[in-house]
């Protein structure tokens, strides 16, 4: 008996230490997450142990925080991919069945998920993040983390071009807001709708917005100024004011703009603005030198895009540290090994399938080829015959007229042969150019009279270019001559738009855009000639 009083003390002493080291690991999670809310660093190797420890310990609620705070120490040191992975390894480590979830949590993982998401421009994906963090929020009854996630929806449709999606979003959290007396959010939540309400014209529901937004923001001074940073907003104003043709007051916040923000996106967007209003004003001076002030800053931001987009690159396939957690996690190899053989299986049968597609094409084109040989050989034999007629005596003049037939049509078939090698390549890639999205896209807008942005811009010439390789080595030849206008004119044109299409989308007149083509006419192609000379000559060059 006393032997088994040994034995139960000695129990009850191991449960002891043990749940000495729960207790212990648990306040040390808590420290490193109370760091993560406090934005002070912690590394990888800081939260390793705990995500060691919870894996065979604790709550599922333990395991969802330690691999949450994994992921967000990855994300300080840019790894996005591993971010990803830890993150989506805390959200499966939740059980929602249970009474104790923690939701709250949960909500912020996904939160994170979706702004890794945002940050490689991946919209749909930061949408989906963001609804099920806004749906836990709510579950865990926590109304500002909600609506601060149910806005991340609405800026997630804005960039999915869904602006009627992002208003009621925008609404609905405003009304939110105003409910709970939060003057001060609603107006900034408000804020949002503006650009989307100028963009569709709705100028009166801007203005109103507008005037709640200067009001109960706080982000406005006593003389009316905009905190620093937020600079945008004055080319707001001055757009509402250029949709109201109201010129005057469109140009001082223009001018506000460019005077107060020194980045490139408010120079581009001030300097295009003053352009269109000076247009307006029918001054082509001041209108030229803005054009290409904002042409300048364009092409600054395109080259900061293409940084950014590098080092988001550099970001996300970063081989060199995946290869070196690929060995620290070598007891995980029999899945990595699954994976190879699918995707093994996967590259044999493309490779198998693209095998069969150029044996095809290579049987069509060698058909093709010897059609047009036999052709060549048809026409040979049928001029030897001919020029034999020609010596014998003059009685077979008839027998001379059918050779003479034969060869004409033969030869025609030849020709006919040589253009359709020549047209279907054109054929094809016009067809590629029309089936595009971005083609699509300035599909519409001409049909709305909507003003494409300049992301929009870049995408049509990047695709003009790629196809039309000639084209842009034209373009490129006589673009120290050419301004803004201009070179988006024969960008839409040479891709098949309408004169009235330019009119809508370079915001001209049409006595403008006329002569706007016949100056391109000489420029490009020096001949004097009408609009539609230039409408001719410019949409042949591919």
């Amino acid at each position: 008996m006393k032997r088994y009083s040994y034995l139960i003390v000695f129990i009850l002493f191991l449960s002891s230490c043990f749940d000495g080291k729960y207790d212990s690991m648990r306040t040390g999670l808590d420290s490193l997450n109370m760091l993560n809310k406090t934005d002070r660093s912690f590394s990888v190797a800081d939260v390793e142990p705990f995500v060691e420890y919870f894996a065979s310990h604790g709550t599922p609620n333990d395991r969802m925080l330690a691999y949450y705070l994994l992921g967000r120490a990855y994300h300080e040191q840019h790894e996005a991919p591993m971010a990803l992975q830890c993150y989506q390894k805390a959200v499966e480590q939740c059980d929602t069945s249970l009474t104790d979830c923690d939701y709250g949590q949960l909500s912020r993982v996904y939160a994170q998920m979706g702004s890794v998401f945002y940050q490689q421009s991946l919209y749909r994906e930061h949408l989906r993040c963001f609804e099920k963090a806004a749906y836990y929020a709510w579950e865990s009854r926590d109304t500002l983390t909600a609506l601060a996630c149910y806005e991340q929806e609405a800026l997630a449709y804005k960039r999915l071009d869904k602006n009627d999606s992002a208003l009621t979003i925008y609404y609905d959290i405003a009304d939110h807001y105003s409910q709970m007396g939060k003057s001060q959010d609603e107006a900034m939540t408000l804020g949002g709708t503006i650009n989307i309400l100028i963009e569709s014209g709705q100028n009166k529901e801007a203005r109103k917005m507008m005037a709640l937004y200067e009001t109960s923001s706080g982000l406005f001074d006593e003389h009316g100024n905009i905190e620093k940073g937020r600079e945008i907003y004055y080319f707001l104003k001055g757009s509402l004011y250029l949709n109201e043709n109201m010129l005057d007051s469109a140009e001082y916040w223009f001018r506000k703009e460019l005077q107060n923000a020194n980045d490139y996106n408010n120079q581009h967007g001030a300097a295009r603005g003053l352009a269109l209003v000076y247009d307006r004003k029918n001054l082509a001076d001041s209108a030229a030198r803005y054009y290409s002030y904002a042409y300048a800053m364009n092409d600054s931001i395109h080259a900061n895009q293409v940084f950014k987009e590098i080092k988001q690159a550099q970001e996300m396939y970063d081989y060199t540290r995946h290869q070196a957690i690929a060995q620290q996690e070598s007891l995980k190899s029999q899945r990595l090994t699954g994976y190879i053989r699918i995707g093994g299986f996967v590259i044999l049968t493309l490779l198998l399938l693209t095998y069969i597609i150029n044996y095809h094409l290579k049987q069509r084109i060698k058909q093709k080829h010897q059609q047009y040989l036999l052709c060549l050989q048809q026409i040979e034999e049928a001029q030897t015959d001919l020029l034999n007629l020609r010596s014998e005596e003059k009685g077979k003049d008839l027998v001379i007229a059918q050779k003479e037939k034969t060869i004409s049509v033969l030869q025609e078939e030849l020709n006919l042969y040589q253009r359709k090698k020549t047209k279907g390549y054109q054929e094809m890639l016009e067809a590629q150019l029309i089936a595009s999205p971005i083609y699509q896209r300035f599909t519409f807008l001409s049909t709305k009279g909507q003003l494409p942005t300049d992301e929009e811009w870049k995408e049509l010439r990047i695709i003009a270019f790629d196809l039309f390789p000639q084209f842009h080595q034209l373009l490129l030849s006589k673009s120290h001559s050419l301004n803004i206008n201009e070179y988006n004119a024969c960008i839409l044109i040479r891709l098949h738009f309408k004169p009235s299409d330019l009119c809508n989308m370079l915001s001209i007149s049409s006595a403008y855009a006329n002569k706007l083509r016949r100056n391109l006419l000489q420029k490009l192609f020096s001949r004097d000639g009408k609009a539609e000379d230039f409408d001719h000559l410019i949409t042949a060059v591919f």
